[in-house]
């Protein structure tokens, strides 16, 4: 079982959420919480961070869709 701060690689996570997780954001996806994907990696296409402390989360995840400038639009809060 997974504990909050264990690294989990890509297939234990979709094992354990029971789907292919995809595309940044899945909210409440049934289970009473959310899972946000983000890369870390060097050259990855979203500046997405934890703070120093590790307790806060800078997460751009996605760009606007439809949007002809999509990487500079500013999302909505709600949709």
């Amino acid at each position: 079982m997974a504990r909050p701060g264990d690294i989990l690689g890509f297939s234990e996570m979709c094992n354990i959420e029971g789907k292919m997780l995809q595309h940044g954001m899945h909210f409440r996806s049934g289970r009473g919480h959310s899972v946000l994907l983000m890369s870390r990696r060097k050259g990855a296409p979203y500046p997405d961070r934890l703070s120093n402390d590790g307790r806060t989360l800078f997460y751009v995840g996605h760009d606007a869709y439809g949007h002809p400038q999509k990487r500079e639009a500013d999302q909505p809060l709600i949709t």
